[in-house]
């Protein structure tokens, strides 16, 4: 989401059971859950400008809906407005609890916040990966890197172990250091869920597989979008021509939302 103001999708999620695949199968549910072990580290909402509703259980408002609110929301608010409503919609799209059960952080690790936007994840990464660890928070655009920058300045809170590192990134470099991520978090940034991959975010893969060291692990979530050419195919496709392996795909088709879990392999010699 290489700012999820822009590239994140409604993906209104609600709470259950974990959902687990094995390696190549992809799980469809349609309601993916989470253990519930992060719940404490997402705060309330920052605003209540949108009201829950939608099916019983949802933690969201209806994908149709939705959408017609987005538009409406950042063509009309000044960035600091849309950026805290990107903070709260992410809380109702995604199902936050799901994607820390998939990132597995510990003490210590390094993980990116790849197209960070307004930061909802940055903290309780930080958090996570505590004072031994790191976190890099990414995007390409410089305002939600400079929003994001005094939101940590405004609220030490966020970041208790001044352990989070704020970069602008490249269309087609996420300008991370070989080999220096544990884990990292790409949602909705939709370049790689079409049948091919245009050279910047062929690019921006790569320099992604370069980053991550042997054994990292990527997580991507994507809302696929009304298009039949979109997939989890595509995205398994895509990010694995670079290098990454799948290891993990959940597919939620009433919300139309792909979770992917990728490694990177160790490299094999040639014969």
């Amino acid at each position: 989401m290489f700012t999820q103001s822009i590239w994140l999708l409604p993906a209104f999620l609600s709470f259950s059971t974990p959902v687990v695949a094995e390696p190549g199968d992809v799980t469809e549910t349609e309601s993916p859950g989470s253990s519930g072990e992060y719940r404490d580290l997402f705060p309330p909402y920052i605003i209540n400008a949108i009201p829950p509703s939608g099916q019983p259980g949802s933690r969201g408002i209806p994908s149709d809906e939705a959408m017609i609110l987005y538009e409406m929301v950042f063509r009309s608010y000044p960035s600091h407005t849309w950026f805290q409503l990107e903070h709260e919609l992410v809380e109702r799209q995604e199902n936050p609890e799901l994607v820390m059960d998939l990132l597995s952080l510990r003490p210590g690790g390094t993980v990116a916040d790849i197209g960070c936007g307004s930061g909802f994840f940055t903290s309780a990464f930080a958090k996570l990966v505590g004072p031994t660890g790191r976190v890099f928070a990414i995007d390409i655009q410089q305002k939600a890197v400079e929003y994001l920058w005094n939101r940590l300045q405004q609220n030490p809170d966020l970041n208790p172990y001044d352990n989070i590192t704020l970069k602008v990134s490249k269309v087609d470099d996420c300008m991370l250091d070989e080999s220096s991520l544990d884990t990292g978090l790409l949602s909705h940034a939709d370049f790689y869920m079409f049948p091919g991959l245009l050279d910047e975010g062929r690019a921006m893969l790569e320099s992604l597989f370069r980053a991550f060291k042997v054994g990292g692990h990527l997580v991507i979530v994507q809302f696929l979008g009304l298009d039949p050419n979109t997939n989890g195919d595509n995205i398994v496709r895509n990010v694995e021509s670079v290098g990454f392996k799948n290891e993990t795909a959940i597919f939620v088709r009433e919300q139309n939302v792909w979770y992917g879990v990728f490694s990177k392999p160790p490299r094999v010699a040639a014969p």
